[in-house]
């Protein structure tokens, strides 16, 4: 970035004053300066596993410019998002150990109350996305705890595939993959559309851990089988002519 050296000046001595933060500054050329801004620690945050660590402002401006960058608004200058990091500083000057969630808030409200709303929308959003990715984290956790230390009697997710005997080693081994490949396949291989509408009921993908290697259980239309026969190991297998024809195709066929 670069800034007028007395302006610059003027605001390490502010911060050095209000918010206790020091910035090196390094001449590259007569007329420009460029900094680095380095924290020092002032305040503590709690995290939202209760554990309190120490206040990274450099944090905030990376998520800032993160959505920013993936706004319609133009780029923002490093100053510009100090700026609204100071602005997020000062609301927390008399608490001792602002959450991250009340720190996230901060930054919302005043994203939403700048000229800068294409960013402050951009910021709800990633902020909503890594909610969600929280959630399913915590979800495939509690999923691994089930299959670790629930009897099968007791447990709907152990019970829900009969083909897995779930209190056998083995039995566990595959339940383990089973939940791990559909964590997977829900969040980085099948579209989002697509596993929304599976979650709702509308549509049922069938052993969805095994999409991202093959289909498993097709469903064949029988109509078309019953109709005009099907070919199999170089052998042609003509339309059945009766009812036990036809139960015997399907077995063969769905088997």
């Amino acid at each position: 970035m670069y800034c007028d050296s007395i302006f610059f000046i003027q605001w390490q001595e502010h911060c050095q004053r209000k918010l206790n933060f020091s910035y090196n500054i390094c001449e590259s050329s007569i007329d420009f300066l460029v900094y680095k801004r380095e924290a020092i620690l002032l305040i503590q945050v709690r995290k939202r596993n209760g554990k309190t660590v120490d206040y990274d402002g450099k944090k905030i401006f990376e998520a800032i410019k993160k959505a920013n960058a993936d706004s319609k608004d133009k780029r923002m200058n490093n100053s510009t998002v100090w700026g609204f990091v100071s602005q997020i500083e000062e609301q927390f000057e008399d608490v001792k150990a602002p959450s991250v969630e009340s720190i996230q808030d901060a930054v919302e409200n005043i994203l939403m109350k700048s000229d800068w709303q294409h960013t402050a929308r951009s910021y709800i959003i990633y902020r909503s996305e890594h909610a969600k990715i929280r959630d399913t984290h915590k979800e495939l956790m509690d999923k691994m705890m089930e299959i670790t230390f629930s009897k099968g009697e007791d447990s709907d997710y152990k019970r829900s595939n009969a083909n897995i005997q779930s209190d056998s080693v083995m039995g566990s081994m595959l339940l383990y993959g089973t939940t791990i490949s559909n964590f997977f396949n829900d969040n980085y291989v099948i579209p989002k559309a697509y596993i929304e509408a599976h979650r709702e009921g509308r549509i049922h993908i069938h052993d969805k851990d095994f999409s991202n290697l093959t289909y498993n259980c097709h469903q064949i239309d029988l109509q078309k089988v019953f109709k005009n026969g099907f070919s199999i190991g170089g052998s042609h297998i003509r339309e059945p002519q009766s009812i036990r024809a036809a139960a015997s195709l399907a077995c063969i066929v769905l088997n």
